[in-house]
């Protein structure tokens, strides 16, 4: 090997003009692909005009990317064009070093190892560069040119206009970054391995690496830690590497952009790394010995790193796999790991029969492939058994600042909009956007809109205690797994602890509601800060609401209450009687519900119109027993006892359906019935008479409607029993509002035979 230091700039540059000069023919076809990707799908997409009978106007279109340079179809394609390109450009210009006739003549030149790199790695980059800027190029003039046709059109009718100079400058600044990284990282494999195939392959696995490792993890994450929230940052990681810096835009167009945005420091910071891997590159072409070329690929720490990668990337999902193909689940962790085993085992094997171009010597690399696997699968274990402690983890108590939960108690389906929820239409508007939109508003009704707050902060030591004392139950019964055998229902419930260092603990569980679970469930509904923060009785007052529905017994009789002061008496009322009740007895099978109140906001009324000043809830509606003696109270006053009082010979019957059918069904006044699927009282009929109708529908005659009355209830949403709705028909046939009711209860009524009938469905 001879090592030529006797060289110049202008043997570089004749170098260098010589690659280009060869690269011509191939620049050409960069060009014309990279137009068909980018130009072209704009040209017929965003500039497509239509002629409504006057001048033609642009036809709307959505366009993606940071300068809204893209459509769906070449934002795609220019993602794969710039990946093949990189690749099929890159490997031509690093193939000599696999080449040992090559290797000889090109080392025997009058030019150093590093300026012998850097004309290669500098014509591979202008050879993809420079036709890609131009088409870049052509397509932000058309951008510019549409911009300024939707900007002389009316607000009322123009298309968006997502062009942006700075946006689509960044967005080509970011592609040659990305490639420049790409062809860095090509490079520096190029130096390590002896035939161009491994170069590929080498390179693309430590490309893809950081993406995959972590969607690895994320996986058997979500599979088997009980409490794992996803919470990735994808900006984050497309940027730890170079092919996927720029699909962030992809990703844009994909979930939106809330979900995904490019990190604008990444192209920067690459830029940086793409200048240091490049300077790697060059110090390992100096130490590479020339027989290296067409020589084996199997030895070395990179291919050491590469086969770790391999297998961590592709085993824990083939286990998946096989786990699921074996036991019929995939988050057996016996199965995942067994496979997970297997699969490392045989891809070892595989990978070395490729590296080695053969079979010979293969058995010696069985100790290395034994160690490798016992490190896939020994991570894969740590993962299927608690993560080190992950799932049982909880923050020490004197830490906790506070804790955040999704879950509101027995208000939990009860909306509440919050002062800082408020915005209007035009806030949800891009700027450019606004304009039109202000010409439309002119007369609407509704301006005002709130985001509704699902979740309770709760800073109350003993508040806190008791959510991590539920924590730890949740986990206790999801491990014993005797919920699979009970098939009880679940509650999801997610958990932030905000520590006093400023760091967020999250979890997330879908909780089996047993009896440890509701035990401790209980005590937190019934703790003082869950019922001051979540009660809407304890923070509102009359003039919060419309009016008062009260549907009586059997929801046959309703009457509305608007009077201010007798509203403000039975807020009182209902207030003293809902923080009485426990919440075992709120849940309770056994509790006889008398009458509703539905509570209606003034929300709509008064809050679409005006700014909000203060917070409120939506519409609401409280079952109200036989121990709510205040409210009951209350309703004698004004006059309402008859709502209370049970009259059997005013039933005709009653008409019971599947818990999961009344949604959608409504009031027929020619049928007297409510109803989806009929439109008269003959379609009824003959619908009754049909095969589903004998299925779906059940008739109680007044005699089993009766009997019904004394034993019929409401269920709460997290009762594990199953239910049916019922509505009970007056004299004349005309049903009372659809009432939920257990198979339970049925049974109690001496309606076996129906019960049986009806938990069928």
């Amino acid at each position: 090997m001879t090592t030529t230091t006797s060289c110049n700039n202008a043997r570089f540059q004749h170098l260098f003009r010589g690659y280009m000069k060869k690269n011509r023919a191939m620049m050409l076809l960069m060009f014309a692909v990279g137009f068909f990707c980018l130009p072209f799908p704009f040209f017929v997409t965003a500039l497509q005009t239509r002629d409504y009978g006057h001048d033609p106007e642009l036809v709307g279109c959505t366009l993606f990317g940071s300068g809204g340079l893209y459509t769906g179809f070449s934002l795609l394609a220019m993602t794969a064009f710039w990946i093949a390109a990189a690749a099929v450009v890159g490997l031509s210009q690093t193939a000599y070093m696999h080449n040992r006739r090559a290797v000889d003549l090109y080392h025997s030149l009058p030019i150093t190892r590093p300026q012998l790199m850097g004309a290669n790695y500098l014509a591979s980059f202008l050879t993809v560069a420079l036709p890609t800027v131009l088409n870049y190029l052509i397509t932000i003039v058309m951008a510019a040119y549409r911009s300024s046709l939707i900007s002389a059109m009316s607000p009322a009718t123009a298309p968006s206009d997502y062009f942006s100079w700075g946006g689509a400058f960044y967005g080509l600044f970011a592609w040659l970054v990305a490639l420049a990284g790409m062809l860095s990282v090509a490079f520096l494999v190029a130096t390590q391995t002896g035939s161009t195939f491994d170069t590929l392959i080498f390179s693309g696995v430590i490309l893809f690496a950081p993406l995959f490792v972590s969607i690895v993890h994320i996986v058997l994450s979500g599979i088997f830690l009980y409490g794992y929230v996803e919470n990735v940052d994808w900006a984050l990681l497309f940027s730890l590497s170079p092919i996927t810096l720029t699909m962030p835009d992809l990703g844009m167009a994909t979930f939106g952009t809330r979900q995904m945005g490019p990190d604008r420091w990444a192209g920067l910071i690459w830029l940086a790394g793409d200048v240091f891997l490049f300077w790697a590159a060059t110090k390992l072409y100096r130490l590479r010995p020339s027989e290296k070329a067409e020589s084996s690929s199997r030895s070395g720490l990179l291919t050491l790193v590469v086969r770790i990668l391999v297998l961590v990337m592709v085993t824990p999902f083939l286990g998946i796999l096989f786990s699921y193909t074996v036991s019929g689940r995939a988050d057996s962790a016996f199965h995942v790991v067994m496979g997970t085993v297997i699969f490392a085992l045989l891809i070892f094997f595989v990978m070395e029969a490729v590296l080695n171009r053969g079979t010979k010597g293969l058995w010696k690399a069985a100790p290395m492939g034994a160690v490798l696997t016992v490190l896939v699968a020994g991570y894969v274990g740590v993962m299927s058994s608690g993560g080190l402690g992950f799932e049982t983890y909880l923050p020490p108590l004197d830490q906790v600042e506070s804790v955040t939960l999704n879950y509101r108690g027995r208000f939990n389906n009860v909306a509440y909009c919050p002062v800082s929820s408020q915005y209007t239409v035009e806030d949800t508007l891009a700027e450019e956007e606004r304009a039109s939109y202000a010409t439309l508003k002119d007369g609407a009704e509704d301006n005002y809109y709130y985001s509704s707050v699902w979740n309770v902060t709760l800073d109350d030591p003993e508040s806190i205690q008791l959510v991590q004392q539920l924590q730890s139950t949740a986990v206790q019964e999801h491990r014993s797994r005797a919920w699979e055998a009970e098939n009880l229902r679940s509650q999801y419930i997610t958990i932030s602890y905000q520590l006093q260092s400023g760091k967020i603990v999250k979890r997330a569980y879908s909780i089996r509601l047993s009896d440890p679970v509701m035990e401790v469930l209980g005590q937190l509904n019934d703790s003082a800060e869950m019922n001051e923060e979540c009660n809407p009785l304890q923070n509102t007052s009359a003039q919060d609401y419309m009016a008062l529905e009260i549907s009586g017994w059997m929801g046959m009789k309703e009457l509305k209450v608007t009077d201010p002061e007798q509203v403000e008496r039975l807020l009182i009322a209902l207030s003293n009687d809902v923080s009485r009740e426990t919440y075992t007895e709120y849940i309770s099978a056994d509790k006889k519900v008398v009458a509703q109140v539905q509570l209606l906001s003034v929300q709509r009324e008064r809050y679409s119109k005006e700014p909000l000043t203060r917070d409120f809830y939506g519409d609401y509606t409280i079952d109200v027993t036989e121990e709510y003696v205040n409210t009951l109270a209350a309703l004698e006053k004004l006059g309402a006892g008859d709502l209370l009082t049970p009259a059997p010979q005013e039933i005709s019957g009653a008409v019971v359906i599947p818990g999961w059918s009344y949604t959608g069904i409504n009031y027929d006044a020619e049928s007297n019935f409510y109803q989806s699927v009929w439109t008269s009282a003959a379609d009824r009929e003959s619908y009754l008479a049909s095969e589903d109708g004998q299925e779906y529908v059940k008739y109680l005659s007044q005699e089993e409607a009766s009997r019904l009355i004394e034993a019929a209830g409401y269920i709460q949403p997290m009762e594990d029993e199953i239910f049916l709705n019922i509505m009970f028909l007056d004299s004349e046939g005309k049903p009372g509002a659809p009432l939920l009711i257990t198979s339970q209860a049925m049974r109690q009524a001496g309606l076996e035979q129906q019960a049986e009938i009806l938990e069928r469905w």
